[in-house]
C-alpha cells in the first residue's frame, strides 16, 4: 500500500463516495485512482466498486475518455460475484452500458443492460430507480437499432416506474427519450405528445437540461418537417436555458446546444448569429475531440457555417473528416445530412461527378429511411391497436369475474333466481359490451389508418417536392455546365438519373392530381401503362354522371392509390396479357374494379399475399373511407379486385 495515503484516509474517501460525494476536479480523480488500486490490492472489492463507479462517472461526463473506461469496467466485471452491494452493483452496470453507447457500441450496449435486467430483478424493489434507468438506457440504445416497438415498450415501463416512484426529473428525461423516437420515425404528432409533460413542467424542476434536450430535439423535428418558425423557437428556448445547467452533463448538452444553434442559424442565412454559437462550441470542445458522438454535431454545424459563408473547401473538409465514422454509427439522419451538403459544396466548386454521387447517395438513402419508417409506422400502430384490444378483454375478465363474486354471495334462498338474473344481466351486458368492442375496434383501426395514411401521404409530398424542385432542379444545373463547357461528356447518365427522379416523385405524389382529378389521373395512368409495358391495358369509365363529384374530395387520393396499387400488383404478379380497369356508378355507391387474365392465386393459402404490406395498406385506406373492399381470383383465369365506395 502506498505510504502517502494513510488506511484512515483511504476508508474515509470511500464512505464519502458512498454519502453522495462526486469526483469533480483532477485532483481527486487522481487521488481516487490511487484508492483504486489499493481495494484492488487488498482484494476489498466492495470499497473497489464504489470508487470505480465514482471514476467511471468523471471518465464518461468530464474527461469523456469513453474507451478507457469502458475498458476498465469490462475488466472489473469478473469481480461482480464477489460484490453484495446490490445498489453499487447496479451502477456498475448504468456506467459500463453508458460508456459503450458514447462508443456507439450499442448492441454491446443493450446486452449489458439486459444483463443488468437479469442481474437486478430478484432485488428490483431495493434498486428501483437504478432498475427504472435501465430501462430508459434500454429504449435509448434499441431507437438506435431500428428496433422501434421494443424501444416504445422499454420508454413507456421506464416512464411508468419513474412515476410510481414520483421522480419526476427522470420522468421527464424518459419522456424526452421517447418522443426523439416517435418524431425519428415519422411519428411527429405522438412526439410532441409525448413532449408536452416536458414543457408544462419546466418552470417546476430545478434541473433544465430535459428541458434543452426537449427543445434541441423539438428544432430537429422541425428542421426535417422544414418548419422554420418552429425550428428557430425551440433554438432560442434551449439557448435561453442553457446557463442554467448544473448537472453533469451539462458540458455534453451545452456542446449540443451550441452545435444546434451554429448549424439552423446558418441554414437560415443568420451568419452573425451562428458564427457567434460557432466559437462557444469551439470553447467547449477544447479538450474533448475524442468523443465520436460530439464530433459528429460539432462537424455538421462547422460545415454547415462554412456553407453559408461559401467557404466550401473547409465545409468539405469538416465533413470529410468525420464521415467514415458518421457511416459507422448508423444514424441515418446525420449520413442523411452529411452527404446533402457534401453534394452541395462539390456543385459549387465545380466538381459535378463528385456533386452528382453524393446526390445519389442521398437520394437512396432518402427513399430507404422512408420505406423504413413506412413499415415501422405500420408496425407500432398495429402493436397499439392490438394493446387496446387486449386492454379491453382484460376490463370484460374483470367484470366477469365481479358477477361471478356477486352471484356467489347471494342468499341460498336466492340462488336459482339470482343465477338466472345475473346470467340474463350478464349476458345483455356482454352481447352490449360487445358491440361496443366491436364499434370501439373500428373507430380505433380506422382513426389509425387515417392518420398513418395521411402522415404517409403528407411525407410523400414532402419528398417528392425535395425531388422534384431541389434535387431534380440541381441535377439539370450538372447537366447544363456539363453541356456549356463543351466538353464531349456522356450526359445520359444524368438524363437517366433525372428522369428516374420525375418517375419517382411522380409515384411519391402526382404533381397534376390536384388540377385534373381523380378519373382523368386514372385515364392517364392507363395510358401509361398502355404505353410502357407488354400487358394490353384498357379503360370503361362511366361518363354519363361525373363520379369524382359524387365522392368526397377527401377520399380521391386514398382511391387513387389503392387502383395504383392493383395496377402495380398486375405488372408485377399477374403475368397477364391484359387488364381493364372499370369504373360504373349505382344508385348509392360508385364501384371500380381492376380486372386481369393472369395466373391467379388460392386466396385461403396465400397469407403472403394477404398479409404483404401493399394489401394491408389497399384494405387500410378502404377502410378509411368507409369503402368495402374485396379481391376474387381463380387460378389460371386471373384476379379481380372490387372496391365499392358510398356515395357522399
Amino acid at each position: 500500500m502506498p505510504s502517502q495515503i494513510p488506511i484512515e484516509q483511504f476508508r474515509l474517501s470511500v464512505e464519502e463516495i458512498k454519502s453522495g460525494k462526486v469526483i469533480d476536479n483532477e485532483g481527486d480523480a487522481r487521488s481516487f485512482e490511487e484508492y483504486l488500486s489499493i481495494a484492488k490490492k487488498n482484494e476489498d472489492w466492495e470499497a473497489a466498486i464504489v470508487i470505480q463507479n465514482a471514476l467511471a462517472n468523471y471518465d464518461i461526463y468530464y474527461r469523456m475518455n469513453h474507451k478507457a473506461v469502458y475498458d476498465s469496467l469490462k475488466n472489473f466485471k469478473q469481480h461482480l460475484p464477489k460484490i453484495h452491494n446490490i445498489q453499487q452493483v447496479a451502477k456498475y452496470y448504468i456506467a459500463y452500458a453508458e460508456a459503450a453507447t458514447y462508443l456507439q457500441k450499442y448492441h454491446a450496449s443493450l446486452e449489458i443492460l439486459e444483463q443488468a435486467m437479469s442481474h437486478l430483478e430478484p432485488k428490483r424493489d431495493s434498486v428501483i430507480s437504478a432498475y427504472a434507468y435501465i430501462y430508459l438506457k434500454a429504449g435509448e440504445n434499441s431507437s438506435k437499432i431500428n428496433s422501434l416497438i421494443a424501444s416504445v415498450t422499454y420508454f413507456k415501463k421506464a416512464s411508468e416506474i419513474f412515476l410510481q416512484q414520483k421522480d419526476t426529473i427522470s420522468f421527464l428525461w424518459s419522456q424526452n427519450g421517447l418522443s426523439r423516437l416517435l418524431g425519428n420515425n415519422g411519428l411527429f404528432n405522438e412526439a410532441d405528445e409525448a413532449r408536452t409533460p416536458i414543457f408544462l413542467w419546466s418552470d417546476k424542476i430545478d434541473e433544465v437540461e430535459v428541458v434543452v434536450m426537449a427543445h434541441i430535439t423539438a428544432a430537429i423535428e422541425a428542421t426535417t418537417q422544414h418548419q422554420s418558425d418552429k425550428e428557430l423557437y425551440h433554438v432560442r428556448q434551449a439557448l435561453l436555458l442553457k446557463d442554467q445547467m448544473t448537472s453533469n452533463a451539462k458540458n455534453i448538452i451545452a456542446i449540443l446546444t451550441s452545435a444546434c444553434a451554429t448549424y439552423v442559424f446558418a441554414r437560415q442565412n443568420l451568419l452573425d448569429e451562428s458564427d457567434h454559437h460557432l466559437k462557444k462550441m469551439i470553447a467547449l470542445m477544447e479538450g474533448e475531440q475524442g468523443s465520436t458522438f460530439l464530433k459528429t454535431y460539432y462537424s455538421l454545424a462547422r460545415a454547415q457555417n462554412a456553407f453559408a459563408h461559401k467557404d466550401y473547401k473547409n465545409s468539405n473538409g469538416y465533413l470529410l473528416a468525420v464521415l467514415e465514422n458518421v457511416k459507422q454509427s448508423k444514424e441515418p439522419e446525420n449520413i442523411l445530412a452529411f452527404e446533402y451538403l457534401l453534394a452541395q459544396n462539390y456543385q459549387e466548386t465545380g466538381d459535378l461527378g463528385s456533386s452528382l454521387m453524393h446526390y445519389k447517395n442521398y437520394i437512396k438513402l432518402k427513399d430507404s429511411i422512408e420505406k423504413s419508417t413506412s413499415r415501422k409506422r405500420f408496425a407500432y400502430v398495429q402493436s397499439q391497436f392490438e394493446m387496446q384490444k387486449k386492454d379491453l378483454e382484460i376490463s370484460e375478465q374483470k367484470q366477469y369475474i365481479s358477477l361471478l363474486g356477486a352471484k356467489n354471495k347471494l342468499k341460498s334462498q336466492w340462488i336459482l333466481i339470482g343465477g338466472i338474473c345475473l346470467v340474463s344481466i350478464f349476458s345483455v351486458i356482454y352481447l352490449l359490451r360487445s358491440r361496443a368492442f366491436q364499434k370501439h375496434n373500428q373507430r380505433l383501426q380506422k382513426a389509425f389508418y387515417e392518420n398513418m395514411l395521411l402522415s404517409i401521404e403528407k411525407e410523400r409530398e414532402s419528398i417528392a417536392g425535395d425531388l422534384h424542385d431541389s434535387i431534380g432542379q440541381n441535377l439539370l444545373i450538372i447537366k447544363n455546365k456539363f453541356l456549356s463547357k463543351d466538353e464531349n461528356e456522356d450526359v445520359s447518365i444524368v438524363d437517366n438519373t433525372i428522369k428516374g427522379i420525375r418517375d419517382i416523385s411522380q409515384d411519391l405524389h402526382p404533381y397534376k392530381f390536384e388540377k385534373i382529378g381523380l378519373i382523368q389521373s386514372l385515364k392517364d395512368t392507363i395510358k401509361v401503362l398502355q404505353e410502357n409495358t407488354v400487358i394490353f391495358f384498357s379503360e370503361q369509365i362511366d361518363q354519363k354522371e361525373n363520379i369524382g363529384r359524387n365522392l368526397c374530395k377527401e377520399k380521391h387520393l386514398h382511391v387513387f392509390r389503392i387502383i395504383q396499387e392493383a395496377l402495380n400488383n398486375v405488372i408485377k404478379h399477374s403475368e397477364a396479357k391484359a387488364c381493364s380497369l372499370v369504373v360504373n356508378s349505382e344508385v348509392d355507391a360508385i364501384n371500380f374494379i381492376v380486372k386481369d387474365n393472369g395466373k391467379g392465386f388460392v386466396s385461403p393459402k396465400r397469407t403472403d399475399v394477404n398479409n404483404s404490406l401493399g394489401m394491408r395498406t389497399m384494405r387500410g385506406r378502404a377502410m378509411a373511407i368507409g369503402a368495402s373492399f374485396k379481391i376474387t381470383s381463380i387460378v389460371n383465369e386471373g384476379t379481380i379486385v372490387h372496391l365499392k365506395i358510398p356515395k357522399k
